[in-house]
Protein backbone atom coordinates (compact mmCIF):
# COMPACT_ATOMS: atom_id res chain seq x y z
CA UNK A 1 0.00 0.00 0.00
CA UNK A 2 3.06 2.13 0.79
CA UNK A 3 3.77 2.15 -2.94
CA UNK A 4 0.11 3.06 -4.57
CA UNK A 5 -0.43 5.82 -1.68
CA UNK A 6 2.81 7.77 -1.97
CA UNK A 7 2.68 7.60 -5.85
CA UNK A 8 -1.02 8.94 -5.45
CA UNK A 9 -0.23 11.57 -3.48
CA UNK A 10 3.54 12.59 -5.36
CA UNK A 11 1.38 12.46 -8.48
CA UNK A 12 -1.56 14.58 -7.25
CA UNK A 13 0.47 17.09 -5.77
CA UNK A 14 2.18 17.40 -9.16
CA UNK A 15 -0.77 17.79 -10.92
CA UNK A 16 -1.67 20.78 -8.31
CA UNK A 17 1.61 22.72 -8.45
CA UNK A 18 1.52 22.30 -12.38
CA UNK A 19 -2.04 23.88 -12.88
CA UNK A 20 -0.59 26.85 -10.88
CA UNK A 21 1.59 27.25 -13.37
CA UNK A 22 4.75 29.06 -12.61
CA UNK A 23 3.42 29.84 -9.63
CA UNK A 24 3.14 26.42 -8.04
CA UNK A 25 6.64 26.84 -7.67
CA UNK A 26 6.58 29.65 -5.24
CA UNK A 27 6.50 29.03 -1.80
CA UNK A 28 3.25 31.88 -1.53
CA UNK A 29 1.61 29.19 -3.05
CA UNK A 30 1.78 26.97 -0.32
CA UNK A 31 2.52 23.75 -2.80
CA UNK A 32 5.94 24.10 -2.81
CA UNK A 33 7.23 23.20 1.06
CA UNK A 34 4.68 20.05 0.53
CA UNK A 35 5.84 19.17 -3.04
CA UNK A 36 9.76 18.81 -1.83
CA UNK A 37 9.12 16.98 1.19
CA UNK A 38 6.50 14.39 -1.21
CA UNK A 39 8.72 13.64 -3.77
CA UNK A 40 11.28 11.41 -1.88
CA UNK A 41 8.53 9.70 -0.66
CA UNK A 42 8.00 6.93 -3.43
CA UNK A 43 12.30 6.22 -2.76
CA UNK A 44 12.35 6.15 0.49
CA UNK A 45 12.01 2.59 2.42
CA UNK A 46 12.15 1.01 -0.90
CA UNK A 47 11.48 2.28 -4.33
CA UNK A 48 7.90 1.53 -4.79
CA UNK A 49 8.81 -0.36 -8.59
CA UNK A 50 10.67 -2.59 -6.34
CA UNK A 51 7.79 -2.74 -3.77
CA UNK A 52 5.03 -3.51 -6.49
CA UNK A 53 6.81 -6.12 -8.26
CA UNK A 54 7.40 -8.14 -4.99
CA UNK A 55 3.85 -7.93 -3.72
CA UNK A 56 2.68 -9.50 -7.06
CA UNK A 57 5.12 -11.58 -7.20
CA UNK A 58 3.81 -12.82 -3.79
CA UNK A 59 0.31 -12.57 -4.92
CA UNK A 60 0.64 -14.63 -7.83
CA UNK A 61 2.52 -17.44 -5.80
CA UNK A 62 0.02 -17.56 -2.98
CA UNK A 63 -2.22 -17.58 -5.73
CA UNK A 64 -1.21 -20.86 -7.70
CA UNK A 65 -1.12 -22.40 -4.27
CA UNK A 66 -4.54 -21.78 -3.46
CA UNK A 67 -5.67 -22.85 -7.11
CA UNK A 68 -3.79 -26.45 -6.28
CA UNK A 69 -4.92 -26.95 -3.48
CA UNK A 70 -1.49 -26.83 -1.45
CA UNK A 71 -1.83 -26.02 1.87
CA UNK A 72 1.29 -23.91 2.32
CA UNK A 73 0.08 -20.61 1.87
CA UNK A 74 1.02 -17.41 3.58
CA UNK A 75 -1.69 -16.41 6.28
CA UNK A 76 -2.04 -13.32 5.06
CA UNK A 77 -3.15 -14.58 1.82
CA UNK A 78 -5.33 -17.31 3.15
CA UNK A 79 -8.58 -16.01 1.77
CA UNK A 80 -7.29 -17.05 -1.79
CA UNK A 81 -8.29 -20.85 -0.72
CA UNK A 82 -12.28 -19.65 -1.64
CA UNK A 83 -11.30 -17.45 -4.66
CA UNK A 84 -13.94 -18.86 -6.71
CA UNK A 85 -16.95 -17.92 -3.79
CA UNK A 86 -15.16 -14.51 -3.65
CA UNK A 87 -15.58 -14.40 -6.86
CA UNK A 88 -19.26 -15.35 -7.57
CA UNK A 89 -20.40 -12.66 -4.31
CA UNK A 90 -22.78 -10.12 -5.37
CA UNK A 91 -23.64 -7.33 -3.05
CA UNK A 92 -26.52 -6.33 -3.60
CA UNK A 93 -27.63 -3.37 -1.31
CA UNK A 94 -25.00 -1.15 0.23
CA UNK A 95 -25.92 1.85 2.99
CA UNK A 96 -23.64 4.60 3.45
CA UNK A 97 -22.91 3.73 6.50
CA UNK A 98 -21.79 0.60 5.41
CA UNK A 99 -19.15 2.05 3.43
CA UNK A 100 -16.78 3.00 6.14
CA UNK A 101 -17.25 0.18 8.40
CA UNK A 102 -13.62 -2.31 8.27
CA UNK A 103 -15.49 -4.79 7.91
CA UNK A 104 -17.13 -3.95 4.73
CA UNK A 105 -14.08 -2.21 3.28
CA UNK A 106 -12.54 -5.45 4.12
CA UNK A 107 -14.40 -7.57 2.25
CA UNK A 108 -14.17 -4.95 -0.80
CA UNK A 109 -10.41 -5.67 -0.83
CA UNK A 110 -10.38 -9.27 -0.40
CA UNK A 111 -12.64 -9.07 -3.51
CA UNK A 112 -10.39 -6.62 -5.80
CA UNK A 113 -6.84 -8.12 -4.82
CA UNK A 114 -8.39 -11.82 -5.54
CA UNK A 115 -10.40 -10.48 -9.14
CA UNK A 116 -6.86 -8.10 -10.08
CA UNK A 117 -4.74 -11.40 -9.05
CA UNK A 118 -6.65 -13.88 -10.68
CA UNK A 119 -6.65 -11.96 -14.00
CA UNK A 120 -2.69 -11.46 -13.98
CA UNK A 121 -2.46 -15.02 -13.31
CA UNK A 122 -4.65 -15.60 -16.52
CA UNK A 123 -3.04 -12.86 -18.47
CA UNK A 124 0.20 -14.95 -17.68
CA UNK A 125 -1.30 -18.44 -18.48
CA UNK A 126 -2.45 -17.28 -22.29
Amino acid sequence: MKAVYSWTAHFGLDRIRMSCGGQGFSDYAGISPLWRHQVLIPTVEGENTMIILQTARFLVKNFGHAFKGNKSISKYTSYFKEFSTILSEKIDHVEIKDIVEPQFLNKILIFLVTYQTSQSVQLMMA
